[in-house]
């Protein structure tokens, strides 16, 4: 699972992520 055929679908993964992660960092504060 780490390594994935696709990297570009696992990049975009990540950033997703990451996008979800700090919309709820920032309602948390707000």
């Amino acid at each position: 699972m780490i390594y994935m055929c696709n990297t570009g679908t696992s990049a975009a993964a990540i950033v997703l992520v990451l996008f979800i992660l700090l919309i709820i960092i920032l309602g948390a504060y707000i």
